[in-house]
């Protein structure tokens, strides 16, 4: 009898660790179809309610404040906060606001996006692309790309640069068919990389 009594409750304490460990799988699925859920639900949103649209001057501040946090990752890569994004003032952004077309994406009554660009020489050069930490890897930055593109379809070519260790920039603007056509050092820490890509028609850039 008390060998019974040891092998049920053996097999009593096994079948509640089981139970435990089931439940803990459970919660955890749980956790991530909620947190799968939840990345889904805001995608579809901002899918639904980003709006771009040509920047207004009383919008400049907004854009570079963005700007600046924008690029402290950059910063940070770079181990060197003084790079230009970081340096620019409001009077250099309404300097640019007269020369260039700068575009802003709306989310949330929020500005969280923005691009610029201007025509040199039949030549499109497009800067400063930049989305809020919060609303990024949701397509805003492809979006802002396509939309500036449409703005110089007059244009023979575009063309960017960025550093060489923003590899996630490199990724965006080669999947969106730019090209590596040279490398300058700026200093020892820092090498930039310059893309171009050819002239399509609208109906390619929509593609």
């Amino acid at each position: 009898m008390e060998t019974y009594t040891y092998r049920h409750t053996d097999i009593r304490t096994r079948v509640k660790d089981i139970r435990i460990k089931l439940l803990s799988i459970s919660a955890n699925m749980y956790n991530i179809g909620m947190k799968i859920k939840t990345e889904l639900n805001m995608e579809v949103h901002l899918t639904m309610h980003i709006h771009i649209a040509l920047a207004e001057k009383a919008d400049l501040d907004e854009i570079l404040r963005l700007q600046y946090l924008s690029y402290q990752s950059e910063a940070e890569m770079y181990h060197d906060y003084n790079i230009p994004p970081l340096k620019q003032t409001i009077t250099d952004l309404e300097d640019e606001f007269e020369k260039q077309i700068i575009l802003k994406v709306v989310a949330d009554n929020r500005i969280v996006g923005s691009v610029r660009a201007y025509e040199d020489r039949d030549i499109c050069k497009i800067g400063k692309l930049i989305v809020h930490p919060d609303y990024q890897n949701r397509g805003i930055g492809s979006k802002l790309m396509n939309e500036i593109e449409l703005r110089f379809v007059h244009c023979n070519k575009f063309e960017l640069f960025t550093g060489e260790k923003s590899l996630k920039n490199i990724y965006l603007y080669q999947k969106l068919g730019y090209q590596r056509t040279r490398e300058l050092e700026v200093n020892p820490q820092l090498t930039m990389i310059y893309l171009e890509k050819q002239h399509m028609s609208r109906d390619n850039i929509d593609k």
